[in-house]
């Protein structure tokens, strides 16, 4: 118990106290222990992404008892290098350059967009938080690419941070979760007792943005002619890939 208390207050933490400046803390990991650090018993850093092809274990086709990186939920979200490039390689095609350029209309009008924000305070002398801004702006942008969908937070920047900061609220709790799962089976009860009420808000976000997920893939399964307009989601490149399937 009092290692686990240990890893929780050590670098798991560390995005939450140091706000911030943990990426160049994680940097100088490198520069210190090399190409992959270990900041947390569940966290993995390398600083060549390529390198991630290494660190999964290779295993035949039919050989699947061969595990991979030990590190529950890592970057590639695979077990194993097989499956791991199967999904990626159905994604080839959608983070293609030519289809990298079908964003650039959506980055121009977000730009401009976080323009006026700017001009509008400097003329008003009003306080204008930065990281909502950057907020609203990444998420819209990563909508459109992912979805094809526009959630225009930048239209609204008080949402913006709510959002923002229900996020952050809820992301130190995930650390506490992960070492003591008898707390999230816990909340399970309650929320099933007391109903949506007990509920963070943050975690109730996640479940809606699941909910518009599942949506979105239902859309693209039964819209076999892709008569949807707009900017396509990825799940249609995923639908159509023979890797994918």
């Amino acid at each position: 118990m009092g290692m686990q208390w240990l890893s929780v207050l050590a670098g798991g933490t560390l995005p939450y106290i140091l706000r911030g400046q943990s990426v160049f803390k994680i940097k100088k990991f490198h520069q210190q222990y090399g190409l992959i650090t270990r900041p947390d018993r569940d966290e993995v850093h390398t600083s060549d992404p390529d390198y991630l092809d290494t660190i999964h274990a290779v295993r035949a086709r039919n050989n699947p008892n061969n595990p991979g990186f030990l590190v529950e939920k890592s970057v590639g979200g695979a077990e194993d290098v097989y499956l791991h490039k199967l999904r990626r390689e159905a994604l080839i095609p959608y983070f293609s350059q030519k289809f990298m350029l079908t964003t650039e209309k959506a980055i121009t009008e977000k730009k401009a967009r976080v323009v006026r924000h700017l001009d509008t305070v400097l003329k008003t002398q009003e306080v204008l938080n930065l990281s909502d801004i950057y907020f609203a702006f990444s998420n819209d942008l990563l909508g459109n690419f992912s979805f094809g969908s526009d959630s225009s937070l930048l239209d609204d920047l008080s949402e913006a941070s709510r959002q923002r900061v229900s996020l952050m609220s809820l992301l130190p709790s995930v650390i506490i979760n992960k070492r003591f799962a008898i707390f999230a089976k816990f909340e399970s009860i309650f929320s099933a007792v007391f109903g949506d009420k007990v509920i963070p808000p943050a975690v109730m976000g996640l479940l809606q943005f699941k909910g518009s997920a599942r949506r979105d893939i239902e859309a693209v399964l039964s819209d076999i002619d892709d008569k949807t307009p707009g900017r396509p989601s990825v799940s249609y490149e995923l639908r159509d890939s023979d890797s994918a399937t």
